[in-house]
């Protein structure tokens, strides 16, 4: 339900004939009852369109923020990995190392 306001202000707009003219056909065509509706209407029409393009603005604003700091936190845990599966490498290649070095000292005592 659309709750009317008491409509204390008006505009005033000067148009050439020509506009006037295509503004009352216009008018008749749209089945406004008065150009004054027609604008009114037009007017309310561009402001809605302004606040729902500024709320999806906002919208893709906060979107876009959420999905940079989930490729940060991609890129953090990729990084981690790298570090665990490097440190992994590093202790298996040590272990490998170290086996061959009793190795080697089992088989010089013999």
């Amino acid at each position: 339900m659309t709750v009317l306001r008491p409509r204390a202000r008006s505009i005033s707009v000067r148009l050439s004939l020509e506009e006037f003219s295509a503004l009352e056909r216009f008018c008749v065509a749209s089945g406004a009852r008065s150009i004054s509706e027609l604008a009114r209407n037009a007017i309310c029409s561009l402001l809605n369109h302004a606040n729902q393009e500024n709320a999806l603005t906002s919208t893709v604003r906060e979107h876009s923020a959420l999905v940079r700091n989930m490729e940060d936190k991609i890129n953090q845990l990729t990084a981690e990995i790298g570090l665990l599966k490097a440190k992994k490498r590093s202790k298996a290649i040590n272990m490998t190392e170290g086996g061959q070095k009793i190795s080697d000292e089992i088989a010089g005592e013999n």
